[in-house]
């Protein structure tokens, strides 16, 4: 699993790379490029965060902006306000709840 996430990561970060490179040579092929790796990543978002209804109408956002080629004010707009609710909504109370936990096994270990 440790692999598979690591080249996943390793071609997504080249990928990024290259768009750098693109995008002072190439601008129009870069911000294809940037569209295609960015609906690629909130596809996989998506599965990701379903079970999360909070981040719903934000992962909405992110994607008509993207798919309307948007991407200034609003797809920014857009990308902060998610961030904002995941870590709100969904980070925050995961490690709120790990810590917790934590805590209660502290607790109940003998000494």
């Amino acid at each position: 699993m440790f692999d598979c996430i690591t080249e996943s990561s390793s071609l997504f970060l080249e990928r990024c790379s290259e768009m750098k490179y693109l995008a002072v040579t190439d601008y129009g092929r870069a911000t294809d490029e940037y569209i295609a790796l960015a609906t690629q990543t909130l596809a996989a978002s998506m599965r990701i965060l379903k079970s999360s209804r909070s981040c719903e109408r934000e992962l909405s956002a992110v994607r008509n902006a993207l798919h309307s080629g948007q991407l200034r004010v609003e797809f920014v707009t857009a990308l902060e306000c998610l961030g904002r609710t995941y870590l709100n909504e969904v980070l925050r109370p995961a490690v709120r709840q790990c810590l917790s936990s934590k805590e209660t096994l502290e607790e109940a270990r003998p000494p």
